[in-house]
């Protein structure tokens, strides 16, 4: 039985359109065919191939590369998906050391200070925030919150979700970091109001520190969407960078 016009001899692909299988035939010959075709051919050229052919070699290459670079990608989603799950079973592990509040609880009980009120005047409330939590990961404990460098940007907290109410290791979603940064910035604003109380004197003995005193509360509150939820994105890429420890010294996972 006679193979059809548009079948490939060499990678065995069956082309419906003439014009699909000459674009293709070039590049598969030359890389399938027999070697000493490919020699004589070398030894035999003694100019450039005809724009045409080069033109179809270029386009067959071209398609080679984004099919490997598709599967690459697609390589790559199973990689993070299955570092994320070891990650996850290692941290349940019933021989792991559990926290003594979950994430939600454990936010609240963050302190913060007119020292780190003095972040805040000095740039804005999410410096404020950094020296707060600087001074939190400072002392040592086993905290309801944890990063690794081998999956970066992903933090994960011990929390309750929906389908569990007992409290678990799972990966912060957007609304859990904006629910901490908000009772955070909650805290903030009780603490400067403690201040100003403490302060009255002195911010009333002047304009210039009403005026310093206006600023600070509208560093305080925020200043503007925009502004803020740029800072946002930049306290979790903190918060993921001052926590983030080396998974493979912690334990032995060699697949991972």
């Amino acid at each position: 039985m006679s193979l059809p016009d548009h079948y490939c001899k060499y990678c065995r692909e069956f082309f419906k359109f003439k014009e699909e299988f000459d674009l293709h035939a070039v590049g598969c010959e030359w890389v399938y065919g027999p070697r000493y075709k490919k020699e004589r051919l070398l030894d035999s050229i003694k100019k450039m191939p005809p724009a045409q052919d080069q033109y179809k070699l270029i386009q067959l290459l071209c398609d080679k590369v984004a099919k490997l670079e598709r599967d690459v990608l697609r390589l790559k989603g199973l990689s993070v998906a299955r570092k994320r799950r070891v990650i996850v079973e290692w941290l349940q592990r019933p021989d792991r050391p559990k926290p003594d509040l979950p994430f939600h609880q454990w936010s609240r009980t963050i302190a913060v200070s007119y020292e780190h009120l003095k972040g805040v005047f000095d740039g804005d409330i999410t410096d404020g925030m950094k020296r707060a939590l600087a001074d939190v990961f400072s002392y040592s404990g086993h905290f309801p919150i944890c990063s690794f460098t081998q999956k970066a940007g992903t933090i994960y907290i011990w929390s309750t979700s929906e389908d569990n109410e007992e409290p678990h290791w799972l990966i912060m979603s957007h609304a859990d970091f904006i629910r901490f940064v908000n009772r955070l910035s909650h805290s903030f604003l009780a603490t400067f109001l403690n201040w100003q109380r403490d302060n009255a004197v002195i911010i009333r003995s002047s304009e210039e520190n009403k005026e310093l005193n206006i600023q600070y509360m509208r560093k305080i509150n925020g200043l503007g969407k925009a502004y803020e939820e740029r800072r946002q994105s930049e306290l979790r890429k903190w918060l993921f960078q001052h926590i983030a420890r080396d998974f493979e010294h912690d334990v032995e996972y060699d697949y991972i």
